[in-house]
């Protein structure tokens, strides 16, 4: 019986040892959604909302987020996806909690 079960990665590593790239790597390889939280930042400070403006700053300043906002940011990523697709999430927590 073949093995129904997605793969799903979530990379963990110090600040510039490769994890981005070695996601990107990946996801094409095992063809994998790749879901950033970097560029799902980004792509929310692009938007002129309150929260927008607000994660533009926090960006702009090179300050960290709460760990919850990531994993909201997530969440709202995996429930487009299908239950069977596969998928690295990149930049998790930068915190130990």
């Amino acid at each position: 019986m073949p093995d129904n079960n997605p793969l799903n990665i979530i990379p963990l590593g110090r600040s510039g040892s490769g994890k981005g790239t070695q996601a990107k790597l990946l996801a094409e390889k095992f063809k994998l959604k790749h879901i950033s939280s970097g560029d799902l930042f980004r792509a929310l400070a692009n938007q002129d909302t309150y929260i927008g403006r607000k994660t533009n700053e926090t960006l702009k300043k090179g300050g960290l987020f709460a760990d919850w906002f990531a994993f909201w940011l997530w969440v709202n990523e995996l429930v487009k996806l299908d239950p069977s697709q596969g998928v690295i999430l990149d930049g998790a927590s930068r915190r130990l909690e």
